[in-house]
């Protein structure tokens, strides 16, 4: 697989210490930012033939999410729950873009909450199994969906984590925002207590997919950088099944017990851009 070696995506410093080794890759934290980054990493040629394979969402043997189906039933509560923020914060109600959709598990709980939806998945897999009836996709990222669109909401629920530039990608999306309009994103949280405990087997790792970890200050900046007007946090409990949960510190439990869901309130974080 060819590499790249990037600056640091936030100041664009070379100077970097080592904070994990996945040889050959490396999460590093920039000496000028502190922000975190994968260094080297795959081209963006190798990673998007990755995401636009078949089996992303469904081969067990696939890199992607073998588990993904497994946890749909705790990804509709959390869907659920981050929806009721965005009702909160008046970020519903118009038009919906969500980026990177999946297998459609957000587009249909938040149908309810928007007059129209629209997503962008890699997967050609993935976007087979959401319905016309729910929403317009687009096989591809922000560029696939037709020049002058326009949107009151657009989601990027754990996909900025994946984007090389996260800075110029947020931008790109403040573009397609109508006037006071908002990007709602979700990201993994560097600075979960999960982190802490599972060390280099916490799994929002995810080496070489996830490029960038975030905090709230790193995210924050990331948006002012790329020109938007205000940012709010949103709360953003994450639903596991306790199966899941447990089994990342190598605890087995009865199939029975495995499906309860359990709430993870640090695990992300949730921020509102607004245009």
């Amino acid at each position: 697989m060819e590499l790249e070696y990037p600056d640091c995506p936030l100041c664009q410093s070379r100077e970097h210490r080592l904070e994990y080794d996945f040889s050959p890759f490396q999460v590093v934290g920039c000496q000028q930012c502190d922000f975190r980054f994968l260094h080297p990493r795959p081209t963006l040629e190798a990673m998007l033939a990755l995401y636009s394979d078949e089996g992303y969402f469904h081969d067990s043997s696939s890199p992607g999410y073998e588990d993904y189906r497994s946890q749909e039933q705790a990804l509709r509560l959390t869907f659920r729950r981050f929806l009721r923020e965005l009702q909160s914060a008046d970020a519903t109600g118009g038009e919906l873009l969500e980026l990177g959709c999946g297998l459609g598990y957000f587009l249909s709980e938040a149908a309810p909450h928007f007059q129209g939806l629209t997503a962008t998945d890699y997967s050609q897999g993935a976007l087979d199994e959401i319905s016309p009836s729910l929403a317009t996709t687009h096989l591809g990222g922000l560029d696939a969906v037709p020049d002058g669109k326009q949107f009151g909401c657009v989601a990027m629920i754990q996909v900025l984590e994946h984007i090389y530039d996260p800075v110029d990608h947020l931008r790109a999306v403040r573009d397609r925002l109508r006037p006071n309009g908002v990007a709602a994103v979700v990201v993994p949280n560097y600075s979960s207590p999960l982190r802490w405990l599972l060390q280099k087997r916490w799994p929002s790792f995810k080496v070489p997919e996830h490029v960038m970890y975030f905090q709230e200050a790193s995210l924050k900046k990331a948006f002012e950088l790329a020109g938007y007007s205000s940012t709010r946090t949103l709360s953003y409990p994450h639903a596991f099944p306790l199966s899941l949960l447990l089994g990342k510190f190598g605890i087995k439990v009865p199939a029975w017990l495995g499906q309860k869901v359990v709430w993870v309130p640090t695990t992300c974080v949730a921020l509102l851009g607004t245009r």
